[in-house]
């Protein structure tokens, strides 16, 4: 019983230190996309706030980060926008909140390359220096599709509630000032599988995708 507890103890520690740069991967570049568009959509705030940075420290949410490392699925502090600087603030405002998720959705894929074809081209055998990068590799892949899937789900304060509530303005006074009570409910809804479990799903139906065309791709070159 004691060599199994320090086995999985390991393998828990191990995954964790796989995961650790693809989470600070996917939330900077998240984050900073958010800021991004709205600045170049004339929005000084998130420039003056400081959140235009590949800091990691601007960026993260404590509660979000290690559901991110936990779980895979996770958020990141939510970046202050003023829609009203925006030439179309419903166009704008949708453009913003998508920039975050499409973002983790092109580095998941080019991390997933990047795992093919330093396994194609390097041999994919025993567990030295290659093995360690192509999983730290795919478990950033992992990360970032895990990111960009959870964040578009439409509840506050996830990046999927922007969008609705600006599809459907009579939203916005139900879905406004609920950050933290909300947090706690998806942290519960995650650590019981309610919400991990089907997005478990729709996470691994994208990567199988996303793996073939990776694969596919790789054939190629090859």
């Amino acid at each position: 019983m004691n060599d199994f507890t320090n086995g999985f103890t390991m393998s828990q520690l191990t995954e964790l230190l796989y995961s650790l740069p693809g989470t600070l991967i996917a939330i900077v570049v998240h984050e900073y996309m958010h800021a991004f568009v709205s600045y170049k959509l004339g929005d000084p705030t998130p420039k003056r706030d400081g959140r235009l940075s590949m800091n990691p420290l601007h960026h993260l949410d404590p509660i979000g980060t290690l559901c991110l490392l936990v779980f895979h699925f996770g958020w990141a502090k939510p970046v202050v926008i003023n829609p009203g600087y925006y030439k179309n603030q419903r166009t704008g405002s949708i453009l913003v909140s998508l920039a975050g998720p499409l973002s983790n959705l092109v580095l998941a894929m080019v991390f997933l390359m990047a795992a093919a074809l330093t396994a194609n081209f390097g041999g994919f055998l025993g567990r030295g220096p290659l093995f360690t990068l192509v999983m730290v590799l795919y478990s950033t892949s992992l990360i970032n599709l895990g990111l960009a899937v959870f964040n578009l789900i439409p509840i506050p304060p996830l990046d999927g509630s922007h969008v609705l509530e600006e599809l459907i303005p009579a939203l916005k006074p139900v879905f406004r000032g609920r950050y933290e009570i909300v947090s706690v409910i998806l942290v519960v809804l995650l650590m019981t599988g309610i919400i991990s479990k089907p997005l478990t799903i729709v996470e691994n139906v994208l990567l199988a995708g996303m793996w073939k065309i990776a694969y596919g791709l790789v054939s190629v070159l090859a």
